[in-house]
Parts: structure tokens; C-alpha cells; sequence
């Protein structure tokens, strides 16, 4: 499997810019790519006081819809970021947008940064799903240096573990070494893309 990682500076709360160079990517993709990985709240920008519900997208709104049919024009499979809402809450949500099954999988960021937490609710759950032979798992940032959230993943088969990442100046190298820490616990690959910018 060829894993492209885009590591983009998304623009924060300009969705239309973020949407259009995730498409760009997808068509610019190597043929040869089935999988690209964005960052963290990659397509809505953070949760910021002042700017949540402005920026918050449901899952059966149009752009995810957009981003499957592009997915399927392309044949590529891509995992990214966003604000999501789903009723009277918010969360930090990965989604993992497969040509075959549109929105495959989607996990709501359990441990939550300091600058979140009153923002944005935290998820609860983990989950894996098969694609193309490998069993996919998705965390989202802070999630990765908590060892038990990979570890309930390795638990449930997982093979692959897609990482979309927002992290900050001084604490880039943590996250290189938790990526490498939480694969080699579990012995499954470990792709992870940051922000940039």
C-alpha cells in the first residue's frame, strides 16, 4: 500500500480553501497512492473561543460528500480532520473516507488538549475497520501519547493506525517518538501527518 502524507497548513476556519487543496491532492496523488493522510481539524481549522460553530460540519453535510465522490473518482482512500457536529455537541473528529464505503470509519478525539476541553466534547470510543486486507484505526494528536487507547486498538486487530496530528513547537519530536513507541508496543504500522504552519 503507497501512503502519501500531506502535511498541509490548512487555513482556520476557512473550509472552502481546506476542501479545495484536499481535492488538489487528491488529483495531484500519484496514481500508484491509496491512502493519504491529512492533519488534524484539517478541513474546519481548531475549535477557538469565539469560533466553534462557525466552523463545525456535520457528516452528511456536502463537503464530506464532495470528498467521497472524489475519493471514489480517484480511487484513494483518505483520513482527515474536522470539527464535528452532531446535535448540541462538538467534537475533534478523524474520519477515514474509503472509495468503496464513503465515511468507513470516524473517531471523536478522546484525550483532549487543555485548549480544547471547553470547547469540544471528548469521544469515548475506538474502533477498527477492514480495508483493502488491513484492519485501520484511527487517533487523533494527544491521543498518542496515552498508551491504552493504541493498545484497545492492537486489541482489536489493528495493523494500521492512521494518526492525524495538530502538534506544536517544542513538542514535535514527542510525538515522532510516541509514534514509534505505540507501534512497536502493539506491532502494528504507524502513519501520522501534522499540521505545518
Amino acid at each position: 500500500m503507497q501512503i502519501a502524507l500531506a502535511q498541509l497548513a490548512g487555513r482556520e476556519g476557512d473550509i472552502a480553501h481546506n476542501l479545495s487543496r484536499t481535492l488538489a491532492c487528491l488529483r495531484d496523488a500519484d496514481p500508484e497512492t491509496s491512502l493519504i493522510v491529512f492533519p488534524e481539524t484539517h478541513l474546519t481549522g481548531f475549535a477557538e473561543p469565539g469560533h466553534v460553530d462557525d466552523r463545525t460540519l456535520s457528516l452528511d453535510g456536502d463537503e464530506l460528500a464532495t470528498l467521497i465522490a472524489a475519493s471514489r473518482e480517484h480511487d484513494t482512500a483518505l483520513a482527515l480532520g474536522l470539527l464535528e457536529r452532531d446535535g448540541e455537541h462538538v467534537f475533534n473528529t478523524t474520519v477515514l473516507i474509503t472509495p468503496e464505503d464513503g465515511i468507513a470509519l470516524h473517531y471523536r478525539k478522546a484525550h483532549l488538549w487543555p485548549d480544547e476541553r471547553d470547547l469540544v466534547a471528548p469521544g469515548d470510543s475506538v474502533g477498527c475497520v477492514e480495508w483493502r486486507g488491513f484492519q485501520v484505526g484511527l487517533l487523533i494528536c494527544y491521543d498518542l501519547e496515552f498508551p491504552e487507547p493504541a493498545r484497545a486498538l492492537g486489541q482489536l486487530g489493528c495493523d494500521l493506525l492512521l494518526v492525524t496530528n495538530g502538534n506544536m513547537d517544542p513538542y514535535g519530536p514527542m510525538h515522532a517518538r510516541a509514534a514509534q513507541a505505540r507501534a512497536q508496543d502493539n506491532h502494528y504500522f504507524v502513519a501520522m501527518t501534522n499540521r505545518a504552519g
